[in-house]
């Protein structure tokens, strides 16, 4: 028997590069034009990726950290540079732009033959910058050689929204689907709290309260916060649960609560890269086309239609766990602009002139 997405509403190690045999002597820069010597530069920039991993940043933010390291040192030898400057930096930033239009291709890899993005230089600016403001602190260099160095600018991605009708489509392709309960439920669950798929990967089944409908997440930089969801969302949730269990006595709560079901034997969870070829599938057949299909685009539903609703931004940041107001006030405008293209649609006066027109 066929099913339709309502059916289940109803009620129901990262290890570090070895160090140096012996340390090299500290000699702090006396001026920002001295530089620092590429030695002392690749010594430090050990010391560096151990505080940070110390400090408990993640794996993949500490690993982003090194590979900029490890590239700038590449560029440095690659020009035969004993000291690293203002000049130095800046020209490895303009190499990171223009470096694809070498012949051997970026970092000496024909593999990289195309352009970076705005967002890929100032990725690699921040970490940079973080890195020399740490020499500072630390007696390495007396003024951070990023100083002389502008900031590039911040281009936002475009932010892409599901329509009511879209999102629809998509819970009638996850009910038609080969794991239906799954799907229905992780759709309403990133829809309703607005998770990044990051955070609902991580989950297990004991973190979920079905009482009070919340539970809590780890977020970018170890950072817990609760997110919270219907008592609509939690009838999915049991309808999956029950499905895979039998019942909802028999849950193990140290289970992952969303899994990869094409796995013949185990418990593995649901990947990002797993989870965005689902969405994308359910897409394809619910007939979406010029628009983004992927887990982030739920993100941007929840929170266009909170600030829609005249949601709080306060209460918006913090449900989205953004650390300032900055990125959650691009969802105030984004719903505002909507507001107006509905009013521009549904106008009264439209509609009069229309009627006008016809006479």
């Amino acid at each position: 028997m066929h099913s339709t997405a309502l059916d289940f509403l109803k009620p129901v190690a990262f290890s570090l590069p070895p160090q140096p045999d012996s340390p090299v002597a500290v000699s702090p820069v006396a001026s920002e034009g001295a530089g620092i010597l590429v030695n002392h530069l690749e010594y430090f920039s050990h010391q560096y990726l151990a505080d940070c991993e110390c400090v408990g940043q993640s794996e993949a933010t500490v690993r982003g950290k090194k590979d900029v390291v490890e590239k700038l040192l590449w560029y440095l030898r690659r020009e035969s540079k004993e000291t690293c400057t203002v000049s130095d930096l800046r020209a490895f930033l303009i190499y990171l732009q223009k470096g694809h239009k070498d012949p051997e291709g970026r970092w000496g890899c024909k593999h990289y033959k195309k352009p970076v993005g705005q967002r890929t230089v100032r990725y690699y600016y921040t970490y940079l910058h973080g890195l020399f403001k740490w020499f500072v602190t630390q007696g390495v260099v007396q003024r951070s050689l990023m100083e002389g160095i502008q900031r590039p600018p911040d281009p936002l991605p475009p932010i892409y929204v599901f329509t009511d009708e879209q999102i629809f489509a998509l819970l009638e392709a996850a009910a038609s689907s080969q794991s239906p309960h799954r799907d229905v439920a992780l759709i309403l669950f990133l829809l309703d709290t607005g998770a990044r798929i990051s955070e609902v990967c991580s989950l297990t089944n004991g973190d979920l309260n079905f009482s009070v409908g919340m539970c809590e997440v780890m977020g970018k930089g170890k950072k817990r916060r609760t997110l919270h969801f219907v008592k609509e969302t939690g009838t999915a949730l049991c309808h999956y649960l029950v499905q895979r269990y039998g019942s909802m006595e028999k849950v193990k709560p140290s289970d992952p609560l969303f899994v990869n079901q094409r796995r013949t034997s185990g418990t593995y969870p649901l990947t990002r890269s797993g989870a965005l070829q689902l969405i994308q599938r359910l897409g394809k057949t619910a007939g979406i086309e010029g628009m983004r299909c992927s887990p982030h685009t739920f993100r941007h539903a929840f929170a266009t239609k909170f600030s829609a609703a005249d949601g709080p931004s306060t209460t918006l940041q913090t449900l989205l766990g953004h650390s300032t107001l900055y990125m959650t006030s691009r969802y105030v405008h984004l719903a505002q602009a909507d507001i107006r293209e509905q009013h521009r649609r549904f106008s009264p006066v439209v509609s009069l002139m229309e009627g006008v027109r016809k006479l």
